[in-house]
């Protein structure tokens, strides 16, 4: 509650939710100051319930994602696992409002594969922590150039009552990301994270 009254005070363009949604009483409270609200959803259950509880923009999390699973409920992140590119699709019909897709993209195509399957913009995680600016150790920067689609083991999704609420963060417009204009390395075949820096001229502002 404390976080999500200091993200009120600060005002700003976008908040976020992962794990579950706002209730409705914050949503009125953040409508009320024009601020966007962008709800996690990894399933086309939860992407339903996020616009229908007032969601400006959906983001679909595949199975994918390096981050936390975004599952409402703990219990169903390891049976409900799907993959974004049969999830973003799904969603895309199900809700009326713009999707953001993440999960395992990391690269320029990644991002047009996403765009042809209906998303509004494309969110990207793990492929930035190639950028110099993460200050990874090159081992571990290199390792996620090489690693292949089959050799990431899922975690588990977290028990910890904490990490189940709402998560309120800061962001930019989603047409303007100052991450957009990073250039990440390529790996030794030229398969890793691209230059991402001119996808603005490809997503509209919302």
């Amino acid at each position: 509650a404390a976080q999500c009254e200091a993200m009120l005070e600060a005002g700003p363009a976008i908040i976020s939710s992962i794990m579950g949604l706002y209730p409705p009483a914050f949503v009125e409270r953040l409508k009320a100051k024009g601020i966007k609200w962008f709800a996690n959803a990894t399933t086309v259950a939860e992407a339903k319930a996020a616009a229908a509880a007032g969601a400006d923009v959906v983001v679909a999390q595949g199975m994918e994602a390096g981050g936390h699973r975004g599952a409402f409920d703990p219990a169903k992140a390891q049976t409900e696992l799907v993959g974004l590119f049969a999830l973003l699709p799904a969603i895309v019909d199900a809700v009326n409002v713009p999707v953001v897709a993440t999960g395992g993209i990391a690269d320029a195509r990644g991002v047009a594969a996403a765009l042809m399957l209906g998303a509004s913009a494309a969110q990207i995680g793990t492929g930035f922590l190639r950028c110099p600016e993460a200050k990874l150790a090159p081992a571990w920067a290199d390792a996620i150039g090489r690693t292949l689609p089959e050799q990431p083991v899922p975690g588990g999704h977290r028990e910890d009552p904490a990490r189940r609420q709402p998560t309120a963060v800061r962001s930019q417009p989603v047409g303007r990301s100052r991450a957009q204009s990073t250039t990440v390395e390529q790996d030794d075949a030229g398969r890793g994270p691209r230059a991402l820096g001119r996808l603005e001229d490809q997503q509209g502002q919302f």
